[in-house]
C-alpha cells in the first residue's frame, strides 16, 4: 500500500535528520508552508525524537519518500493536521530538486491518498497552493483534486500579499 515499482513511503528514522533539516530549510518550500524562517537542527531533531509515528496520537503523519529499491531520500509527504472527527487532512509534498520532474510527487501523493482512505479512514484531502506555484497547481489538478476556493492575499511573501487556492479531493464517502 505504501509502495509501487518506483517509490515507497516509509516512517521517519533518526538517520533522516539531515534530509529533513535540508527540506525544512529550503526557502523554495516556504511558499506553501506555515513557516518562513529557518529551523535549527535541534528543533528538527526534537521533532524526530518526539514523533510517535502514530497518526492518531500525533494528529499528523510525515512519511519519507524513497526509491522503491534503496533508501535514498527523495522527499517527504505529509498529512497535517489530521481531523479524525471530520475525516479530513491537509496534504503536503516536498521533493528534493534532484528528484523533481520524475513523477515522484505524483506517485507519493497517490500512495498517500490510498493509505489515508484505507488505513486512516479519511474521506477528504485538501491542499493550499500558492497561485504562482503553477507546477503544484498542475500536479493537484492532474490527480483529480478540484479547485474549490480562491483565497485573495492568503499568503504573505516578500513582495506582499499573494493569492492561494484550495484543492480538494474526496477520497471516500
Amino acid at each position: 500500500m505504501l509502495s509501487d515499482q518506483h517509490i515507497r513511503l516509509r516512517a521517519l528514522e533518526p538517520s533522516d535528520l539531515d534530509a529533513m533539516y535540508a527540506a525544512e530549510n529550503d526557502p523554495s518550500s516556504w511558499l506553501n508552508s506555515t513557516h518562513s524562517t529557518p529551523l535549527s537542527r535541534f528543533v528538527v531533531g526534537q521533532f524526530l525524537e518526539n514523533a510517535t509515528g502514530d497518526a492518531f496520537a500525533d494528529g499528523q503523519l510525515r512519511l519519507v519518500v524513497c526509491e522503491a529499491q534503496g533508501d535514498e531520500v527523495l522527499g517527504f509527504a505529509d498529512l497535517a493536521p489530521i481531523d479524525f472527527v471530520h475525516r479530513r487532512a491537509e496534504v503536503g509534498i516536498f521533493v528534493f530538486p534532484q528528484a523533481r520532474g520524475r513523477g515522484v510527487a505524483r506517485r507519493a501523493l497517490s500512495l498517500l491518498r490510498g493509505y489515508a482512505s484505507v488505513r486512516l479512514g479519511l474521506r477528504m484531502l485538501h491542499a493550499t497552493v500558492a497561485v504562482r506555484n503553477a507546477a503544484a497547481r498542475r500536479l493537484f489538478a492532474s490527480l483529480g483534486y478540484e479547485r474549490v476556493a480562491l483565497l485573495p492575499g492568503w499568503l504573505f511573501e516578500a513582495e506582499g500579499p499573494a493569492d492561494a487556492e484550495i484543492y480538494l479531493s474526496v477520497i471516500s464517502q
